[in-house]
C-alpha cells in the first residue's frame, strides 16, 4: 500500500485526501472486487473518523479498514481470533499520510 501511495502521488500529484485514497485502493483491488474503492474509503471513514473524536480521514485508516475487510472476507476466520490490526498498521503507515 505504501508503494501504491508513492506511485499514485508521483503520477497524480494534484490528488489529496479522499480522492488520493480512492485511487490507491482502486489500484490495489483491481476489477470486480466485493466492494468498490469508493465504498472501502467510505467505510474506513465511517469506522475511524467520527469516533472517538471528529477528525480527518488518514491513509492509515484506509489501510486498516482494507486489511480488516479482506481478513473477514476470507471465510475461515476463527471465532476468538485476536489481533490489534491498528497497532500493526500504525508501525508501518506513517500518521502524516
Amino acid at each position: 500500500m505504501l508503494e501504491l501511495y508513492s506511485r499514485e502521488q508521483r503520477q497524480s500529484p494534484e490528488l489529496k485526501g479522499r480522492p488520493l485514497y480512492e485511487a490507491i485502493v482502486a489500484r490495489r483491488i483491481g476489477s470486480n472486487p466485493p466492494l468498490s474503492a469508493v465504498q472501502i474509503v467510505r467505510c474506513a471513514e465511517e469506522s475511524f473518523v467520527d469516533w472517538p473524536g471528529d477528525r480527518q480521514l488518514k491513509f492509515r485508516d484506509v489501510v486498516h479498514y482494507q486489511i480488516f475487510d479482506e481478513y473477514m472476507r476470507q471465510g475461515d476466520v476463527r471465532i476468538g481470533t485476536r489481533s490489534n490490526i491498528g497497532v500493526i498498521v500504525a508501525r508501518i503507515i506513517p500518521d502524516e499520510l
